[in-house]
């Protein structure tokens, strides 16, 4: 066992706290993330499940590294939470807030959480593993300073080849009981990043064996024997145009399909299949075709299923070529979408990742998630992070191209 993971083990049985060591903070408190850990399915990558089970795999959510902005150009700089007052924005330009935001804490498709934008009963987590050099030193995050502190300042990040960032898709259930239906996992390689991503059913005949497995007397039940004959039959796929109105420029329409999966009348039943079915690499695979016509992942119009509701994912293939198209976006400039937002700020996110960044929460949000020190550059490093040595400042003669190489985009990023 690492030196580290003694103190992981630990944290089992302490209070929620942030615990700091060479190369691990814990940035999700142990008490709340063993709410999780008994939830995780196996999976059919042994490197991911390696991942999954390492006690130096750190976890977080949107309460321990709250998603967040930069706001770099003029005064005042600097970061701002994504439940930012709508009238803050409204301020600078009218009806401002709605161009960029769903809702509160959420940016307007496609930059939510992809195919999850309409899904109401979903909990999502995160973790970041991070490699190590071959004296088991961890490789951290590098960060610099663009512009100056004047009219504009950025900062910038980047994670070393071999960091994976992973997402966990959660439903939960009407009696509030939590199951994962989705693992992704992105891998840092050389001037890219490789997907890929886990569910527990690849096509709709893999989950119709499994039911006729486990409920042998299934067509007695009426509720089962639909549900089966629907995963069987290849034409029940519906039409859906999935766009974006407000970012369009980031997202071409597509025209595809959904398929939603119907009622299992058995709740019991879809918790025994997401608890017990390891999860399987899902690239490349479609869940149902008919002709022409081809979808990607289940949904479902029901309060609870094997992916939570209305779930989009079936229009997007699992490829690195489809997962790019919005992550490739993280911290691009608002008004590349709005001119009139010119200096206003960026999207959430550096190095194609949205959900992470090293700034001390504290610093820019209070603990109701107003915004807090508006009027001065509030973006701190969390000091865990650069205690742990996980976060340090770019210097090119200590990190080579071969383990820190910037990424290719079509856009470039305007200093002014």
């Amino acid at each position: 066992m690492r030196p580290y993971g003694i103190v992981v083990l630990m944290a089992w049985f302490l209070p929620a706290c942030l615990l700091a060591q060479a190369g691990y903070v814990d940035i999700m408190p142990a008490e709340k993330m063993a709410t999780y850990r008994p939830l995780l399915p196996k999976v059919s990558d042994p490197q991911i499940q390696s991942y999954l089970s390492d006690p130096g795999t750190m976890w977080y959510d949107g309460t321990s590294i709250v998603p967040a902005y930069q706001d770099s150009a003029f005064d005042p700089m600097g970061m701002r939470p994504n439940t930012i007052d709508p009238e803050l924005i409204n301020l600078a330009v009218p009806g401002g807030w709605a161009d960029l935001f769903q809702r509160s804490g959420r940016f307007n498709f496609p930059f939510a959480t992809g195919g999850s934008d309409l899904c109401d009963n979903l909990v999502t987590i995160n973790f970041w593993w991070v490699p190590r050099d071959s004296g088991g030193n961890a490789l951290p995050v590098v960060y610099w300073k663009m512009g100056d502190t004047g009219n504009f300042l950025r900062w910038r990040w980047m994670f070393p080849v071999g960091t994976t960032i992973g997402e966990v898709h959660l439903v939960q259930f009407p009696d509030n009981d939590l199951r994962v239906t989705e693992i992704r996992a992105r891998t840092r390689a050389a001037g890219k990043w490789t997907n890929r991503v886990f569910r527990p059913f690849p096509t709709a005949n893999d989950l119709a064996a499994a039911i006729v497995a486990d409920r042998p007397q299934w067509q007695t039940v009426p509720a089962l024997s639909n549900l089966v004959t629907s995963l069987r039959n290849p034409a029940t796929l519906t039409a859906r145009t999935l766009q974006s109105d407000k970012f369009a420029d980031a997202f071409d329409t597509v025209n595809g399909y959904l398929d939603f999966v119907p009622d299992f009348g058995d709740t019991a039943l879809v918790k025994q299949l997401l608890s017990e079915t390891t999860f399987q690499n899902v690239a490349g695979i479609a869940w149902k075709t008919n002709g022409a016509q081809t979808t990607y992942a289940a949904s479902t119009q029901q309060s609870y299923g094997i992916t939570p509701r209305l779930y989009d994912g079936g229009m997007l293939p699992v490829d690195d070529t489809s997962c790019a198209r919005c992550h490739n976006n993280a911290g691009r400039q608002f008004n590349d979408f709005y001119p009139d937002l010119a200096a206003y700020g960026d999207l959430w996110g550096e190095d194609d990742i949205f959900s992470w960044h090293p700034f001390e929460t504290s610093s820019f949000v209070d603990s109701s998630g107003a915004v807090v020190n508006f009027d001065d550059d509030n973006r701190t490093l969390r000091q865990d992070l650069v205690d742990a040595g996980l976060v340090v400042p770019y210097d090119p003669s200590v990190h080579p191209t071969s383990l820190y190489s910037q990424l290719q985009h079509t856009w470039t990023y305007n200093q002014w």
